[in-house]
């Protein structure tokens, strides 16, 4: 495939962030044929819409909007619940069905992360028949607890996803998860994230943790991580630090609240996203304080004084608790909806 097909969406609070990660995606894949980014357009702003199309045009790449609008109203009209208020989360599974039938493959990026490396080995890598290729989740213990995985098992993280468009068409696999929103469950803490494993489990290829490097395995030892971690499906220590030599995809989250665009933030990728702001539109972007909620304060705090391996303990074990608590409150809502 010639080639590179990738889908963002956003709107206009990640918009900067978004454009810092497509101009990241254009830098370091200078070589490949061709590029069309995909966008689904959730209410940008004209003036954001120029700056994109401009920086495509800088590049000699394209650069396309999908209605979001109306992919949120088919949605609604399934009748999927809402997550946090809104259908976005849902909108690029229904969004791969709106492209053009040249596309046969299209890589799905979250817009807090930035592209370091070549993806276009994705575009012909063997998918082993399934429609959906991702990277095993790192943080996927209290995620495997909550809905019965086994050890064995894979959990695969939603902020990368590629998409075999024909196979997911002929699998007919948003039917798939549609039937099973409606017939199984519907509400998940991860939202499409939980959908996507729970439904397609056994069908999904996984990825090189290259293709979604997170903050998990910058800030804490492999062995450290892996000792405590106990998950037999993840990753060996030695495709870890393989993929740290020459790492794709630089995926942000948050770390202790923050954000590498928040003022005085903790986060350890703040130089890699300054770095590649400097290079953008967006260059003056002023930064703004992160959430400053008790917890997050505490946890800033522990982070700077405690023992690293302690710390890692402690944020372990208070993250499947939080998850574990959040799904079980979700399920009586859900039982509550039910009910009345």
């Amino acid at each position: 495939m010639d080639c590179l097909n990738v889908l963002y969406q956003h709107d206009n609070n990640y918009a900067v962030f978004g454009g810092v990660s497509i101009l990241s995606l254009f830098e370091n894949n200078r070589l490949a044929p061709d590029i069309c980014v995909y966008m689904i357009d959730m209410g940008l702003d004209d003036s954001y819409k120029q700056q994109y199309c401009a920086l495509a045009q800088q590049y000699g790449r394209r650069i396309q909007f999908l209605p979001g609008q109306q992919i949120a109203h088919r949605i609604e009209n399934l009748g999927l619940p809402k997550y946090r208020g809104s259908y976005a989360t849902y909108m690029k599974l229904f969004a791969v069905e709106m492209l053009p039938e040249t596309v046969g493959r299209i890589y799905y990026l979250d817009s807090d992360l930035l592209v370091e490396g070549n993806l276009m080995p994705l575009m012909s890598i063997d998918m082993q028949g399934n429609a959906l290729a991702m990277v095993r989740d790192g943080l996927s213990l209290a995620f495997k607890d909550i809905y019965g995985f086994t050890k064995e098992e894979p959990y695969f993280c939603g902020g990368t996803i590629l998409f075999d468009i024909h196979s997911w068409k002929e699998q007919k696999c948003l039917q798939t998860l549609c039937k099973y929103a409606e017939n199984v469950r519907g509400a998940f803490f991860a939202a499409d994230q939980d959908l996507l494993n729970l439904a397609l489990k056994g069908r999904i290829t996984s990825l090189d943790v290259r293709y979604d490097f997170t903050y998990i395995h910058t800030i804490y030892p492999d062995c450290m991580f892996l000792k405590k971690f106990h998950d037999q499906a993840y990753y060996t220590q030695e495709q870890l630090q393989s993929a740290r030599e020459n790492i794709v995809v630089l995926h942000f989250m948050r770390f202790l609240g923050q954000s590498p665009w928040n003022s005085e933030s903790l986060h350890p990728h703040c130089g890699r996203f300054d770095l590649y702001l400097s290079l953008s539109p967006w260059k003056d972007y002023k930064k703004k304080p992160a959430r400053n909620d008790l917890v997050f304060r505490i946890e800033r705090w522990l982070y700077r004084y405690m023992p690293r391996s302690v710390f890692f303990w402690l944020f372990m074990t208070y993250y499947r608790h939080y998850v574990v608590a959040a799904d079980r409150k979700l399920k009586e809502s859900i039982q509550r909806d039910i009910t009345f």
